[in-house]
Order: structure tokens, then sequence, then C-alpha cells
């Protein structure tokens, strides 16, 4: 039997009694699990893996993580770093071996970045794959991805997806390309309102 990674029992989440958003989910995720995360905008996926990875307090219910865990959220909704903080000092925040994030990012994404250059510099695209190496260098057992596929083109997807195949761990993908979760995840959470 397949060791669990991580179980949410009777997850509810509401801004207040009368909006609840989602009540209640039971879940689990086992070694290998392969989870697209869908369901309409508004739906919630991004408060559930918010919740998931332990970045949002749930109204009720509560979830348990068995291992290390990397969260990827939507560059859209990351708060602006500091103006002069450097991709470096990003990176050497991020780790102590912070060459190894710098060297995934270079062989398995083929990007190279001026690690003297700010953060803030970085195109849509630029950062996501910083965030995915970052996760991804780490090798942790529960990888949870909101919309990482938005600013990527189509070489920069392909990389992704040979990263996901590649990786040990438990998945959870939220994106709005259909094709793509075809490719990378095995099961379907739809979330409905």
């Amino acid at each position: 039997m397949a060791k669990v990674l991580l179980s949410a029992q009777n997850l509810s989440y509401g801004f207040d009694p009368a909006s609840v958003l989602f009540e209640p989910i039971n879940l689990s995720l086992q070694v290998g699990d392969r989870v697209a995360l869908v369901g309409r905008n508004g739906s919630g996926k991004s408060t559930l893996i918010k919740i998931l990875a332990g970045h949002l307090q749930p109204t009720l219910g509560n979830v348990l993580r068995y291992g290390s865990l990397a969260y990827v959220p939507q560059t859209s909704t990351l708060g602006q770093t500091e103006p002069t903080e450097t991709i470096l000092e990003t990176l050497s925040a991020a780790s102590e071996d912070w060459w190894c994030i710098d060297e995934f990012l270079r062989t398995q994404f083929e990007t190279h970045l001026d690690l003297l250059l700010p953060t803030a510099s970085l195109s849509g695209g630029e950062l996501t794959k910083l965030l995915l190496a970052i996760a991804l260098a780490t090798a942790p057992d529960i990888l949870l991805l909101d919309e990482p596929t938005n600013h990527l083109d189509l070489l920069a997807l392909d990389h992704l997806r040979l990263c996901l195949e590649r990786f040990q761990g438990a998945l959870v993908l939220v994106s709005h390309k259909p094709h793509f979760l075809d490719q990378v995840a095995s099961i379907t959470w739809e979330l409905m309102p």
C-alpha cells in the first residue's frame, strides 16, 4: 500500500457563514499521485491549494502533512519583492545550496538568469521558472502548483512536463490547459461550487 503524504478531513472555507466557498472536503495524497485540480473560475481551487500548503487556515477541518512540501503560487498573486532584491538574494533566501537551484534552472528549463538582476525585473515566465526551480530542486515529497502554466511558452511547458514526469513525490496541479493536465495527471479532483 502506498504511503499517505497528505490527508485532509472535513475541510470547509468561507468568508462568513453566508458565503461558504466549499464544504466539506475529504482527500488524501499518496506517493506517486498526480492530481489535476479543476473547477470553474471562482470555485476555490487556489484557496484549497493554499490550505493544503498551510498558507491559509480552513474555516473548519484540518490538514495533516507527512513529509516535505513545496508550493508554487500563481505569480500574479505574489507580493512585490523589494525592488533592489537580486535573483541571487532570492535564491540564497530559498536555500543554502542556492547554486543547485541555479543549475536546475539552467539544465532543466534552459534558462540562464543574471543573478545580479533584481528579481522584480523578471518577466512572468522567468519568475515562474525561477519559482519552479526553487520548488523542484529540493525534491519535496509533496508538490503543489497553482497555475504554473500561465506564463510559460511551449518550450517551457515541455520542460515542465519532463520535470513533472521525473518527479517522485505526490503532485497537485491547477491549470487551465487541459492538454497539459492530460499529459501529467492521472487523477482529477473537481471542485464544484
